[in-house]
């Protein structure tokens, strides 16, 4: 098991308060609903709440579609340095070549 989740582990036996060594009354089922509450079941001011602005999230990811499809070059066979929007146009390009004319 990785280091990030037993974290996770963790901080869900805090969240859930419990501690060892674990009751005769808890076994693998009660365990498993005390670590992974569904979400109706833990209280509100235990679930996150997001404070996001969709028009700000919709303009980062605007943004970010722009320079990774048109500035930032990939390496890798069929990229040979080129943008993704290079590679579709010049694939394009061939492709009309061969099937077209």
């Amino acid at each position: 098991m990785s280091r990030p989740a037993v974290s996770e582990y963790l901080r869900r036996a805090v969240v859930a308060e419990l501690s060892w060594p674990l009751s005769a009354e808890v076994d693998e089922e009660a365990l498993k609903r005390l670590l992974f509450p569904s979400s109706s079941a833990m209280p509100a001011s235990a679930r996150e709440v997001p404070d996001w602005d969709i028009g700000a999230l919709q303009s980062d990811l605007d943004e970010w579609l722009h320079y990774y499809n048109n500035e930032r070059t990939h390496q890798g066979k069929m990229y040979c340095g080129r943008t993704p929007m290079e590679t579709l146009t010049d694939g394009k390009q061939i492709w009309q070549e061969k099937f077209i004319h």
